[in-house]
């Protein structure tokens, strides 16, 4: 009988989570529920699978990227998660195909018999896409936050924590009137996610929210939301933009309308994504691990696909705060 990662939590009395970490030598987990699992472990005679793989053990993965338009060498989101599923899935072997699709219905990588796990993300994802993933019967692991996720092998970044994180800052440094410019929460819970982590912290701090307003997550999207909101004769102090894209626009906006970043009105993003470090002034964002999540999805799908974990797993990787020059001020802690 193979021992699994389940049996492992059983013995620890711990989640399946908690074992996968512990494997990772995660530095989260504390040294008492470390040694706890470890030596559940050993009694069982479970082995890391990385002391397992053998050639044989080699798998052909398939990522399915949603949106036509982003490519895995495009600058933002997923070209780095790429990096880190190719560098993972080859420490293990595996070989990888990529496929962008319209998320809503799967491309013909899907079909191949070739293929033996599949990592998925994007936007937009439809609920229906995800049934169809499922009919698959094949182990997948979603990157992201999606309809009916807690049934879905997952790997996610805490966006409402991260929108949060951001909102704070900005609050902390005295602005209480803060444009949110978010993207429409109908089409992408990520949306949904950081306006939700934005009121949270507006709450949390005792202050009303500020304007909000939902644009396309491009950088035209944000030119034209901060410029409505200039027209309309919106009074803000400060801009958090859900997405790094909308605040370059924003910033490109202010310079032409000759407002100040960040004297005038302090502007803050999403992603980190490689040109906020190049914009004018270099963008103050929420940092998202994206090598890390391509990393962590492609392990959780590797046990998946060695029948060392069950579904349904979820990994969350916390954010954290990059200040830059357009908006001043510490990192939070």
């Amino acid at each position: 009988m193979t021992i699994t990662q389940k049996d492992v939590a059983q013995k620890a009395r711990v989640s399946i989570s908690t074992v996968c970490l512990v494997l990772r030598d995660d530095p989260r987990i504390s040294d008492h529920t470390r040694k706890t699992v470890l030596e559940a472990a050993s009694e069982l005679g479970y082995l890391a699978r990385t002391s397992l793989h053998t050639p044989t053990d080699a798998h052909h993965i398939g990522v399915l990227l949603a949106n036509p338009g982003v490519h895995p060498t495009a600058d933002h989101f997923f070209g780095e998660v790429m990096h880190g599923v190719t560098e993972e899935a080859e420490r293990f072997g595996h070989t990888v195909s990529v496929s962008s699709f319209d998320g809503q219905t799967l491309p013909r990588l899907a079909r191949e018999k070739r293929v033996h796990g599949f990592i998925i993300g994007g936007t937009p994802i439809t609920p229906g896409l995800i049934e169809q993933v499922r009919a698959l019967t094949l182990p997948s692991v979603f990157i992201g936050r999606y309809h009916n996720h807690l049934h879905l092998n997952a790997v996610l970044t805490d966006n409402p924590s991260g929108a949060a994180l951001a909102t704070s800052h900005l609050l902390k440094q005295g602005h209480q009137q803060i444009l949110f410019i978010s993207g429409d929460p109908t089409e992408a819970v990520v949306s949904l996610d950081r306006l939700d982590g934005y009121l949270r912290a507006c709450r949390e701090a005792g202050v009303p929210s500020g304007p909000i307003r939902h644009a396309p997550r491009t950088i035209e999207g944000g030119m034209q939301a901060v410029q409505q909101a200039l027209d309309e004769g919106l009074k803000f102090d400060a801009v958090f933009a859900a997405e790094d894209l909308m605040a370059l626009g924003v910033l490109r906006l202010l310079k032409q309308r000759n407002i100040r970043v960040p004297e005038d009105i302090p502007v803050v993003g999403y992603s980190d994504i490689h040109m906020a470090a190049l914009s004018d002034p270099p963008l103050t964002t929420v940092h998202v691990p994206r090598r890390r999540l391509g990393r962590t999805a492609a392990r959780l799908l590797d046990d998946l696909l060695t029948g060392r974990a069950e579904p349904n797993l979820h990994v969350t990787i916390p954010p954290r705060l990059v200040v830059r020059q357009s908006c001043g001020g510490e990192p939070e802690p």
